[in-house]
């Protein structure tokens, strides 16, 4: 999957659809006219390889949105057309976007096939690699297969990537709350001792100043860290930081999973 740099901010672009990554990410409801328009002169002009990238693009803001049959639609032309696609990369990216979907839409044995798929190819990008991780373990969590799911994240990195790269942070964010969540279903089933004398002094603190896309799902996984822990005080306080930061940010996804867990 392609990788932008994270910004300081949303800063509207001064050019054209090659400028559009770093402005869109994070604020669905802008990108949708902004890349209607894109794909409409891509059209035009014939860019054949511009529009799919749009598409995939197009795909993200629509599952920001919780849009997932508009998601799923806006991958199909690509989907029609892989058998015909030169550029492995992208037939990696639109695999894994399209197991997003499948997930989403609740069709998990052809996500599972898919991503089977997947893990027979040679995936050299950090980013699908750590993306493929995540939706297998997502699809075992959807099961309710929790050793599966804690068995296939064992394989995915943890903390920040070393040069920041969006995609992946964003990836590790959501990697930190699965885990999270699969420790909340253990401690439920389970009364061992190792979780009840269990302490919050492993929590790390978010970064004061991060308002990047990861901000509200880092704060989630920490609230939950800290209600495995028996910090109740302390897991409250952390809900409501990162309610806060998923309502600021205004990404409906985002929101979904914050309430979800909260």
């Amino acid at each position: 999957m392609r990788r932008w740099p994270i910004t300081a901010g949303p800063a509207k672009p001064s050019g054209g659809p090659t400028t559009a990554p770093v402005w869109l990410r994070g604020h669905p409801t802008r990108a949708l006219p902004y890349l209607d328009k894109a794909l409409r002169q891509m059209r035009e002009l014939g860019l054949i390889s511009e529009q799919s990238s749009a598409r995939r693009l197009l795909f993200q803001a629509h599952q920001q949105l919780l849009q997932h049959e508009a998601a799923f639609s806006a991958l199909a032309q690509d989907w029609a057309a892989r058998d015909r696609l030169t550029n492995t990369n992208t037939l990696i990216s639109i695999m894994l976007l399209r197991s997003k979907a499948l997930l989403a839409l609740g069709r998990t044995s052809e996500a599972a096939s898919l991503l089977t798929q997947l893990e027979s190819m040679d995936l050299v990008d950090p980013s699908d690699l750590e993306q493929r991780v995540l939706l297998r373990a997502r699809q075992h969590l959807d099961a309710g297969q929790y050793d599966l799911a804690e068995a296939v994240l064992e394989h995915a990195p943890a903390g920040d990537p070393p040069d920041q790269v969006a995609d992946i942070d964003q990836i590790r964010a959501e990697v930190a709350v699965l885990r999270s969540r699969i420790a909340l279903a253990r401690r439920h089933r389970d009364t061992a001792a190792t979780h009840s004398n269990a302490t919050a002094t492993a929590l790390l603190p978010d970064a004061p100043h991060d308002d990047s896309p990861r901000r509200p799902l880092r704060l989630l996984a920490h609230a939950n860290q800290a209600r495995i822990a028996g910090a109740a005080p302390q897991a409250d306080a952390l809900f409501r930081h990162a309610l806060e930061a998923a309502e600021k940010r205004d990404v409906p996804a985002t929101l979904v999973q914050v309430v979800s867990d909260y």
